[in-house]
Formats: structure tokens, C-alpha cells, sequence
């Protein structure tokens, strides 16, 4: 239960960081626009194959964490109590983190490219 409390707060911090770097950019280019300059195009921060090598390595994660989380379940119905409940918790945690920021990447990249 702890886990996916923890879980839930680094989602929840997320959000908050996303929507304040949001909120940011839109002030700094209402402060461009009163003093009239071009707002400067932001560098990528992960280049696309990175972003892509990402996506794939996100996959395996979550692959390998549904594995686990079976296999721990099989293994539990037959009888024989095991915790690692933990480890699947923490692969699919890895998993979806590298899945969204390769995703990320992906958007900017397409951003910049139009």
C-alpha cells in the first residue's frame, strides 16, 4: 500500500512541476511580447533516438514487469506466500517513467521540426 502511495505522489508532483514549467514559458513569452523581441526556441532536451531507445526500453519494462507480477501470482495461488509484490511495483514504476519521457521527447522534436 505504501508503494502505490508513493506512486501517487511522484504522479502528483509531476502534474504540479509540469504545470508550473507551463505557466513559466507562458509568462516569459508575455514578457518577450511587451519588449517586443523574438522569444528564443528552446533546445530539445533529449535528442529523438534517445527519446525512441527510451519508448523501447519503457516497454521492456513494463513487459518484464507483467511477467513478474504473474508469475508472483501463480506462484501465490498454489499455496506458497512470496513478497515481491515490490520489484513488479518498481519495473512497471520504471517502466511508464521512461515510456512518458520518451513520449515527451518525441512531441518536442516534433514541435521544433514544424
Amino acid at each position: 500500500m505504501m508503494t502505490l502511495g508513493v506512486l501517487v505522489v511522484a504522479v502528483l508532483v509531476s502534474i504540479v512541476l509540469d504545470r508550473q514549467e507551463r505557466r513559466h514559458r507562458f509568462h516569459l513569452s508575455l514578457e518577450y511580447e511587451h519588449l517586443g523581441w523574438e522569444m528564443p526556441v528552446p533546445k530539445r532536451r533529449v535528442p529523438r533516438s534517445e527519446a525512441i531507445l527510451n519508448i523501447m526500453m519503457g516497454t521492456g519494462f513494463l513487459i518484464f514487469g507483467g511477467i513478474a507480477l504473474y508469475a508472483l501470482w501463480l506462484v501465490e495461488s498454489i499455496g506458497m506466500p512470496m513478497g515481491g509484490h515490490y520489484i513488479a511495483a518498481l519495473f512497471f514504476a520504471v517502466g511508464i517513467a521512461l515510456v512518458t519521457l520518451g513520449g515527451r521527447g518525441l512531441r518536442e522534436s516534433r514541435k521544433q521540426k514544424s
